[in-house]
């Protein structure tokens, strides 16, 4: 990153198939969130993702350690790359979700309802059915319910202190993006929704309310916000900026396409108040294809085939020195055969 004048690490450290990084003061998200094995009830891992199969394997499960994302941060300051932490919420929290009700049963088998609930994600008489885009159906945590705010305020408050003494933080990403029509069935939620003074008034209001919430627990902590686009507006409506706390807060805007009603919500952000992050999907993602080629077609989940000389850059940040060597080598011999059969 440094040798191509990349200096802001954005950092996603957790996502539905596992939860990467250690916060002490909550050890079922290390314990459970990391690890993947055929357990139909996730309270030992959650299931296996990726072709992790029945038992997990080294390369899926694990997370950084406190010394580890440390560790990272040392590195990173000493090349003048900023590291921002993302923990995408309210979606995309399966692992997070399943660690906090292992951690539930676990004090509920010893009697502490008390300490049961405290972190608790979920709204066990939920009857909501939805499909998120990567096909899970519980995968949102229940923002109607304050331990979901203890939750995130606990995980902030714990990356600020891993950072304080190496790379203070000064912005925290929370993602927000790909909600699925959670909530709706929610005896918690319909409860709230009832009785608040919040102005929620409807399920729709639902996800603003939860952007303001961590709006006022990051700014707690002098922290600026970001966030997915999606996650900073409803049926692209923009939220108000004057409701959220923080002094400075930014989108990254990554649905470019024109044919699917979406392509003006970088500028819908930027003339509401917010910063704007570009991060097109369809020119700025590693894992979809440069050109489908037989021999090769780079799909998404798939490495981006470092065939023209002209991605080195991109092969460089992906890429073993020794893959590069060979990609180069297989250039100069195919443009040596074109020349030849010419």
């Amino acid at each position: 990153m440094a040798a191509l004048k990349l200096n802001k690490l954005h950092l996603r450290l957790s996502d539905d198939e596992a939860w990467r990084i250690e916060i002490p003061a909550l050890p079922e998200l290390a314990e459970v969130g990391s690890k993947r094995c055929h357990d139909l009830s996730e309270t030992r891992c959650v299931l296996p993702f990726l072709g992790a199969g029945p038992d997990g394997t080294e390369a899926s499960d694990g997370y950084y350690t406190t010394e580890d994302y440390q560790a990272i941060l040392r590195k990173a300051d000493a090349l003048n790359i900023t590291v921002i932490p993302e923990v995408d919420m309210p979606g995309h929290a399966h692992a997070a979700i399943k660690a906090m009700e292992a951690r539930y049963h676990k004090y509920m088998a010893q009697g502490d309802e008390t300490k049961a609930t405290e972190y608790l994600l979920t709204d066990f008489e939920d009857d909501t059915q939805y499909l998120s885009v990567q096909m899970f159906t519980d995968n949102a945590m229940n923002v109607c319910m304050e331990s979901s705010y203890r939750f995130v305020d606990t995980v902030v408050s714990a990356l600020v202190d891993v950072h304080r003494d190496i790379q203070p933080l000064n912005t925290f990403h929370f993602g927000g993006d790909e909600i699925a029509g959670a909530w709706k069935d929610s005896p918690v939620c319909q409860s709230f929704i009832t009785n608040n003074d919040a102005g929620v008034s409807r399920v729709d209001d639902l996800s603003q309310y939860f952007v303001e919430r961590i709006s006022h627990i990051t700014q707690r902590h002098q922290l600026d916000l970001g966030g997915w686009e999606d996650g900073l507006m409803h049926n692209n409506k923009v939220y108000p900026r004057a409701q959220l706390a923080n002094e400075h807060v930014y989108g990254n805007a990554w649905q470019n396409i024109w044919e699917w009603g979406v392509a003006d919500r970088a500028y819908n952000l930027a003339n509401n108040g917010y910063g704007v992050i570009y991060n097109q999907a369809t020119h700025l993602y590693f894992d979809h294809p440069y050109e489908l080629i037989p021999v090769n077609v780079a799909t998404i989940g798939r490495r981006v085939s470092p065939i023209r000389v002209k991605h080195l850059a991109l092969c460089l940040m992906i890429s073993t020195p020794t893959r590069i060597q060979n990609a180069m080598e297989r250039r100069l011999r195919n443009k040596r055969s074109s020349r030849l059969r010419q």
